[in-house]
Order: C-alpha cells, then structure tokens, then sequence
C-alpha cells in the first residue's frame, strides 16, 4: 500500500492505522532495549511521526499521544507519567512540523544538500526538545536521578534521532509519483546486491571495522535510487542492534552503557554520512544530466540554424556563379573573390587572382579614378556606374562598366563590384561613329547604299540595345536579391542571439589560434573584441555605452573559455537588451582576476537594475538558464548584485 494513497481514507481510519503502527513498532524497539529502562538504541517511532505529520499535518497529534501514552505505560510507568511523555512527544513531532514550514514550501526532497543540512537541523532539534521534556518528566517522577540526567538525555536524543533519520526519508522518499521500469539486468543486481548486504554486513559487524559498513551505502548511492539507500541504512543498523542484543559483535563493549552509546553513534554517524552522500551525488548527477540536455538541445538548434545558412549560401552561390558578369570582392585594392565568369574572361586561375592587386589588371590612367571610387564607396557614398579598362592574361584590353556596394565579407568592410564586359557595344560604337563620318562626305554618291547600311547598323544597334537591356536587369535582378537577403527582420530576430553565441565561440577558436601556445587563451584581449562586437550586432553607437574592462595577464584554457565566453555573451546581451533599451546611455564594466587559485569574473551595469532578487534566481529565459547551466559546468558560483545596477559575480576553480 502506497503513503499517499492514505490520504483518500477518512482521516479517523488513518489515525487509528498511524496509532497501530506507531505502538507496534513501539514495542518492537522496547523488546531490544539496551542498559537500564528498555532503552533502544533506535527509536523507529519518532521517524514514523515526522512523515506522518509531513504529510497529514495537525491530525496526527493525537495518534501519537494515544499510541506514546500506551507503550509507555505497557511498561509499568504511572499513568500520570504515561500522559506527561506522551504530550511531550506531540511537542516533538509540533516543533519538528513547525520548523520544516520556516523553509520554502515544497515536497520534501533532500536535494540540493542545503535540504539535507536543513533537515539534520530539525531532526536534532526537534528531537533534542522531546528528549529533554522526557528526561524532566522521569526526573520529576522519580524514575531518574539526578546524576543519571545527562546520559538519559543523550541516549533519548540519539535514539529519537536515528529515527528521524533512517525512517522518515524512507517513508517520504518510499513512495514516488510514478514507479519507474525495472529491467531484468537492474532485478539480477537488486537480487545479488541484498544476497551479499545481509552476511556481509554480519561478517563486519564481527569484525573491528563497522565503517566498512559505508561501502554498502556508497554503492547503493550510485547504483540504486533512493528507497535502496535508505533500505540499506535501516537495514545496516538494525543488524548492529540485534548483534549487540544477542551480545556479540563490534559493538558489545565492557558494560550495558557503552554498548548503548557506541551503537547510537555509529547508527547516527553513518545516517548523516548517508543523508550527504545521497544528496551530493544525486544533486551532482542532476545537474550533469540537466547540462547534457541543455548541450543536446543548443548543439540541436545550432545544426539547424547552420544548415539553414548552408543552404541560402548555397542558392546565392548558384546565382553568383552564374551571372554572365565578373563579379569581384576586393579589400582595400586586395581581390578576396572573384566569380566563374571572371577566370573566363580574363583568363586567370582561382589561385593566380585571389590575393593580388586589383591595380595590376587596370591600365594606369584609370588608376585615380579607381583610388577615388573606393574611398567614397568605403565612406557609404553613392558612386554612378563608370566605365575602365582591364588586362587579360593575354594581354587584350577589355572595356568594362562598373557598379559597386560597400559589404563585410567575412566580417570586415570590402567592397563588392559587378563589372558588365561592354567591350563589343564600345568598338560597334566607334565603329558605327567612323562609319557616320564618312557617310556625310558620300552622301550623295551612295545614296543608296547608306540606306542599305543604315538599315542594317540599325537592326543592329537595336540588337546591342536590347542585349544591354538584358544584362542591365539581370544586374537589376542580383541586386534586388541580394538587399532581400539583407532586409528580412524576422530572419535577423531570430538569428542575431544565435550568431552572437556561435561567434563568441569561434572567437575563442580565433585567439587559439593565434596564439602561441595553443593550450591556453589570453582572455583579456578576447574580452574586449566579444564586447564590441555584440555593441556592432546591435547597431550600438560608438560612444552610447561605456565599456570598461579590467583583466590581468590572464589566460584560460578552451574547455574554461568556451563556457566563459557564452555567459560574457549572454551577460553583455542581457545589459544591451532590458539596461540600455532603445539606445539608452549608459556603462558595463567586466573585472576579471585569478586570485588563490580561483577565477573571478565580476559584471556590472550602471541600468535601473532588478528590485526582485526571486526572478532572478529561478530564471525562466534561455540566457539566464545558460548562465547558471554554464557556471555549473565550471563548478563555479553564481552570485546576483542589484545595488547601483545589475551585477553579477562568478568564481570558478582555475
């Protein structure tokens, strides 16, 4: 039968079955009392009412002073006594309850291990109180010494506390919202795991070394999920009890006392050692688990968005490489690219073009003319189209018209050239201007046949004129293309964060490679060239926001920097986007140090900053999930300023 699935009974029912367990169970512990008065060294009752007043609140008080009153009076106490213990363990089980609702609301769980302490505290607490009031209640009666008080307390306390330890994250943890598959291979190690727990632990509890016990509890922390841990535990401890009330193992010392005590501290020792193991490991695995899936899901949409982008680069390199036209990138004079049809026509190699002078193909009177078009094309100004002369590689002179656009080709300013070959139109030209000369002269004479000629240069020139009309539409078309393919917000929108992280990554891979050793990066200069290029991707205004950054001579490898690099992106993104809207002034500064072996990266805008600390330590964005995700990566830590603006402190291992 489920715990949970109590809550649909009536709640007296429930009462009456919590009272029947808890006197059982009562009487049970009782039967392996130790030293004087029945004293177990587990009181499993306590850990029972802890979980039931978890899940069932206030109604279970009376159970449990019903079912205390009658053990302790089953054991010839005074009825009077019976009552007094009995109202002193609902105190425990109140204060327990009471404590737990201090921390934020939730359903129990020992993870992360900031739980686990929070729960060791209440425990000890809780069960000190109710070991105290029992103690007073004995020693008012009679039933206790005075110099008996500090032993009687410190047994009652431990033994209250076992309880709570080993039985109520049994009880609490025992019962899932779901009971997930077990295959056959996790049935065989479940079976082989309790074949060897039970004599193995009868064979260390014999021996001088009841820690070893531990090793048990490790292995069900890594291999099993938490009701074999907890299993383990209880069934560790009740062994050692039982072997020390058949007096025999480790833990059966020279006199009643010291059997007692020594077993309540190995069961309360080796709980605590479980309680943060469990939840250390558990937490750790979690959060491995979680980046795993964050990793999948970022290496998911980058694969998508890259072949997108390899598919449009793709449709225009087909366009590009079609165009009856030469089309060039040049860089400061310096040719970075050039089109199929330019190797055609001038002759030339890929190889032997690419990176040579594009002055060393044009005769030197057009030189000026070149120098002067490329400073005002550099400056955004509007040049109309001009004709020059080019070289081939045999020599020919080629008439040309040229049109151009200022452009970033593989992210620096270039200039990008469609040079329409009209050499043909420029000699029918002169021929046709050498042939009207003449013709006045012979007017008369050959009448006739300048009729003949004209109509002929006419169908002509209308040839040449609608040849030229084409290509200029085909210009007309490519141009077109090409300011639609820049001019499509929703295509920027969706990605602009993506670019930024992908190029805070590559320019990680940029700086690896330039330097000089190749292990480690100086993150300094990075730091710098990141920033001002997400200020670029936004169209921030030189001068719009400050930036200062103070770095040492700091160098981090790649598997640190790549991580790092993504939450200074996500950090600067975050201060443009909501610290300095619509173009809105302001200052960043980024600290970055080593100190005691420790990274320290310290971000903070001078924006209006966030008066509710809450929404940012349980972020529901990609950016902010990145940066705690990220930081985890690094076993760093994550601390929040909101004072004087919007700041961020982590620290990593170096």
């Amino acid at each position: 039968m489920r715990f949970d699935s109590l809550n649909n009974w009536p709640v007296v029912l429930r009462i009456l079955l919590f009272t029947i367990a808890y006197c059982i169970l009562a009487k049970l512990c009782l039967n392996f009392g130790i030293s004087y008065g029945n004293v177990s060294p587990i009181w499993i009752p306590s850990g029972i009412a802890a979980a039931a007043i978890l899940r069932w609140r206030y109604p279970v008080l009376p159970g449990v002073f019903a079912a205390t009153t009658l053990v302790v009076l089953s054991t010839g106490i005074s009825p009077l006594s019976s009552v007094l213990i009995g109202c002193g363990n609902c105190i425990e089980a109140l204060v327990f309850y009471s404590f737990y609702q201090i921390f934020p609301k939730g359903p129990f769980s020992l993870i992360p291990p900031v739980n686990t302490f929070r729960f060791l505290g209440i425990s000890a607490t809780s069960s000190l109180i109710g070991g105290f009031i029992g103690v007073i209640i004995l020693v008012s009666q009679g039933y206790v010494l005075m110099d008996q008080i500090p032993l009687n307390l410190f047994t009652w306390w431990l033994g209250d506390l076992s309880g709570m330890l080993i039985i109520t994250p049994l009880l609490l943890y025992s019962y899932p919202n779901s009971i997930p598959k077990v295959s056959w291979n996790e049935w065989v190690e479940y079976f082989l795991y309790y074949l060897i727990l039970f004599p193995g632990l009868y064979l260390i509890f014999q021996g001088t070394s009841p820690y070893l016990f531990l090793i048990f509890v490790i292995y069900a922390v890594f291999r099993f999920s938490s009701i074999h841990v907890f299993a383990t535990l209880l069934i560790g401890d009740l062994i050692a009890v039982t072997m020390v009330w058949l007096e025999k193992g480790a833990f059966f010392g020279q006199n009643p006392p010291v059997h007692l005590l020594s077993i309540q501290l190995f069961i309360v020792v080796t709980s605590i050692t479980g309680l943060l193991l469990f939840s250390v490991v558990r937490d750790r695995l979690n959060a491995l688990e979680a980046l795993q899936n964050l990793n999948r899901s970022l290496t998911k949409q980058i694969e998508d968005q890259t072949q997108i982008i390899r598919s449009r680069e793709e449709q225009y390199r087909l366009l590009v490489d079609n165009v009856p036209d030469i089309i060039l990138v040049h860089q400061d004079g310096k040719i970075l690219y050039v089109n199929p049809e330019a190797l055609r026509m001038l002759g030339y190699t890929i190889e032997e073009i690419v990176g040579t002078s594009l002055l060393s193909y044009i005769p030197v009177e057009y030189h000026a003319t070149i120098a002067d078009a490329i400073r005002k094309r550099m400056k955004g100004e509007e040049i109309i189209p001009y004709e020059i002369e080019i070289f081939t590689k045999g020599g020919e002179k080629r008439t040309v018209e040229v049109r151009g656009t200022k452009i970033h080709y593989s992210g620096v300013p270039a200039s990008l050239n469609v040079l329409t070959d009209i050499t043909e139109r420029k000699r029918i030209e002169d021929q046709l201007r050498y042939l009207n000369e003449n013709l006045e002269g012979q007017v008369q004479e050959r009448t006739k046949e300048l009729n003949i000629s004209l109509q002929e240069k006419e169908v002509l020139l209308k040839e040449i004129h609608h040849r030229v009309k084409n290509n200029m539409q085909v210009v007309s078309s490519l141009l077109f293309m090409q300011a639609r393919s820049t001019q499509q917000p929703e295509v920027r929108d969706i990605l602009l964060e993506s670019q930024n992280r992908i190029r805070s990554i590559a320019l990680v891979h940029e700086k690896l490679y330039q330097s000089e050793d190749f292990k480690k990066i100086d993150y300094k200069d990075y730091l710098e060239k990141i920033a001002h290029h997400i200020f670029e991707s936004y169209q921030i205004s030189p001068g719009t926001i400050l930036l200062k950054v103070r770095s040492e001579d700091v160098f981090l490898s790649i598997e640190k920097a790549v991580p790092l690099s993504l939450i200074v992106n996500e950090l600067i993104t975050n201060s443009i986007k909501h610290a300095f809207p619509k173009g809105l002034s302001g200052e960043i500064r980024i600290d970055f140090s080593l100190e005691n072996s420790r990274y320290r990266l310290i971000y903070q805008d001078s924006g209006p900053g966030i008066p509710d600390k809450g929404a940012i330590e349980k972020p529901d964005t990609l950016g902010m999930q990145l940066i705690r995700g990220l930081a985890g990566q690094l076993n760093g830590t994550v601390r929040y300023e909101t004072y004087q603006g919007f700041g961020y402190i982590i620290e990593f291992p170096a």
